[in-house]
């Protein structure tokens, strides 16, 4: 069976071969899973990170506070990874549409090495939970994170 919501399959025909419509409208998904790849985080920032990063472990909670994700140990927080531009726009976008983050975990921890570095970087990718805001639902607007333009002073 193949699930596809274009017309690409229908010129094909072979025996045994059904063509079925679904027309129902689905409501949006209450959750969203965003697996974060190299392009959604700021890979540089990773290069401050690396007395932190890897006593980190896959699976363990972030916390998203502004542009950063922080992890909490001992009462004292490490802001251990920066959003892209890109990524920071679309949580922007994703809020529009009713969507808040609602839980972090670091992924993948791996090895990145920029063109100009000599030494790799140990660099999180994590999942962000979004969910579905509701009227009785009202997240603060502070964990959907800005952007921001920084220029430079004169």
């Amino acid at each position: 069976m193949i699930h596809c919501n274009t017309d690409i399959f229908n010129r094909y025909s072979c025996p045994g071969l059904s063509h079925k419509n679904d027309p129902t409208e689905y409501k949006d998904p209450e959750e969203l899973l965003i697996q974060l790849t190299h392009k959604d985080v700021y890979l540089d920032f990773f290069k401050t990170r690396q007395d932190i990063i890897p006593r980190l472990r896959s699976g363990m909670s972030l916390e998203l506070r502004d542009n950063y994700l922080v992890h909490v140990t001992n009462n004292r927080s490490y802001p251990v990874a920066s959003f892209s531009k890109a990524f920071r726009e679309k949580l922007i976008r994703w809020a529009s549409q009713g969507y808040y983050p609602a839980d972090v975990i670091i992924q993948f921890i791996v090895s990145w090495k920029g063109e100009a570095d000599t030494e790799d970087t140990f660099i999180i990718l994590p999942t962000i939970k979004l969910k579905k805001n509701h009227e009785n639902d009202s997240p603060s607007m502070r964990t959907i994170p800005s952007v921001r333009t920084i220029s430079p002073s004169k």
